[in-house]
């Protein structure tokens, strides 16, 4: 099973800290290729995409709240449900501490924030 079929949410770098040889796994077969490999398995899609709808449930304009997953230089990183996370770029963050805007902002912290687009 390649590691892009593993999880619909964050990449698997190493699967092998999911997985040791031997475990059950519920895989759906997506390709026989008998000159190749016999078989491309995959475990996402035994569950819905969670990207289908995202258009949908954050348009521009949602509320949103959710917890702080990542502070990078260029923004904060959200996750707004398991899976899928959203970007506060910096400049769209309050800029009155001299510290600079993301002063105060740590893992696992709330925060509600308004959609601006979905790309």
């Amino acid at each position: 099973m390649h590691k892009s079929n593993i999880s619909w949410a964050k990449p698997v770098d190493n699967p092998s800290k999911l997985y040791s040889k031997g475990d059950p796994v519920q895989a759906l077969i997506l390709d026989i290729d008998k000159d190749k490999e016999p078989f491309s398995l995959g475990c996402k899609q035994l569950t819905p995409d969670p990207w289908s709808d995202i258009l949908k449930k954050y348009s521009p304009g949602t509320r949103v709240s959710g917890s702080i997953t990542n502070v990078t230089d260029f923004g904060l990183f959200v996750e707004l449900e398991k899976g899928i996370e959203g970007l506060i770029h910096i400049s769209q963050l309050p800029k009155g501490d001299p510290c600079g805007p993301l002063k105060g902002f740590q893992v696992n912290d709330e925060v509600s924030a308004e959609g601006i687009s979905v790309s």
